[in-house]
């Protein structure tokens, strides 16, 4: 967002201003100028994700950014701000996701990612929020990171599968009865292995 506000957003308008040559059309579009402005507010696209997160009233919002997150900090709380910032980086992250893997979106799956991923990042700050809906109905469980007993040391491990490079990876954290990180290493391998497999590698690399 401050990128945004800033007017150094990577658009197709700022790219052209900076002498590279790409069309200034929007792609998920194609009827406009690629601004930050259209982007998150103006295009079509745009319009149906907020209406279909409906939080706030934002209906031909004439402006920049700028002027809508001032109206929108200094007229909503912090949640309804929090759920428009989130909204705004959703938007903006299908917009590359059609621009550098030709995968496209609709308003719906914005919408959820974009309030999946709040409810994961206020998880993480260990402040309380609500969760979604699709998050309680499907039964989740938030796993917060605690502190090991003192004098012993903690290690996390995480595994994670690449299917388009046949490869894997996974990375390791210790940390002390404080919190703090004694040591973290991260592996990347050739290599195609279950889930169970990668994480299992992992927790083998980490007590060696």
């Amino acid at each position: 967002m401050w990128r945004a506000v800033s007017n150094v957003l990577p658009t197709c308008l700022q790219l052209i201003s900076k002498g590279v040559s790409v069309s200034f059309m929007y792609p998920v579009c194609n009827h406009a100028v690629e601004s930050a402005s259209h982007i998150l507010l103006r295009c079509p696209f745009a319009i149906s994700c907020w209406q279909k997160a409906d939080i706030v009233t934002h209906a031909n919002f004439v402006g920049t950014i700028g002027h809508f997150l001032h109206d929108v900090f200094h007229g909503f709380d912090e949640d309804i701000s929090c759920h428009v910032v989130m909204l705004c980086w959703s938007i903006w992250k299908v917009r590359n996701s059609l621009v550098w893997d030709k995968k496209a979106s609709s308003p719906s799956h914005v919408v959820s990612s974009a309030w999946t991923t709040l409810d994961h990042w206020l998880n993480a700050q260990d402040k309380t929020s609500l969760l979604s809906s699709s998050l309680i109905g499907d039964g989740n469980n938030f796993e917060h990171w605690t502190k090991p007993a003192y004098n012993t040391i903690k290690i996390n491990v995480d595994g994670a599968i690449f299917e388009k490079d046949n490869a894997y990876g996974f990375g390791i954290v210790a940390c002390d009865s404080e919190g703090r990180i004694i040591d973290f290493v991260a592996k990347y391998y050739h290599g195609s292995f279950s889930a169970e497999a990668v994480e299992a590698l992992g927790v083998k690399e980490a007590l060696s």
